[in-house]
């Protein structure tokens, strides 16, 4: 079985200069629907880059890395996974040769007006990322 995760961009919003007393019930009130969007994320992509064959996807952080190629020894992969996903911040949208895109215009789904850059980013993301070999032993869709 093959899964294939797509997601539709991160970028991360910490506020480095939050002070202790801007961390109120009304501020976590605000902030912690899309915490908990991105934990449940995290763990779904961790837990399907463990217990299957994963040939793509970024950095999940600095202590387990990407699990590519790697996973619990002597336990068999379940299913091969692919996951792939564009950094939304300035820096990602640089990286995959973006610049001229404003990140905050591609940063929400809603965000009807710049669905043309929207979709300059899926295309480069695309070009960049997805690789034959991640389907490798797959036979071709008819």
């Amino acid at each position: 079985m093959l899964l294939i995760s797509i997601g539709t961009g991160a970028s991360a919003n910490a506020n480095s200069n939050l002070s202790p007393e801007e961390m109120n019930l009304i501020y976590n009130a605000g902030t912690i629907l899309s915490a908990l969007m991105a934990a449940a994320l995290h763990q779904q992509d961790f837990l399907c880059r463990i217990f299957g064959k994963c040939v793509a996807g970024v950095l999940l952080d600095r202590e387990v890395g990407t699990v590519i190629a790697q996973g619990i020894p002597n336990v068999p992969k379940l299913f091969t996974y692919a996951r792939y996903n564009a950094e939304l911040s300035r820096e990602g949208l640089d990286a995959l040769g973006l610049a001229h895109i404003n990140p905050v215009h591609v940063q929400r789904m809603d965000s009807v007006d710049h669905i043309d850059e929207m979709q300059e980013v899926g295309r480069a993301v695309a070009e960049q990322k997805v690789k034959a070999a991640h389907f490798a032993g797959f036979p071709a869709a008819s």
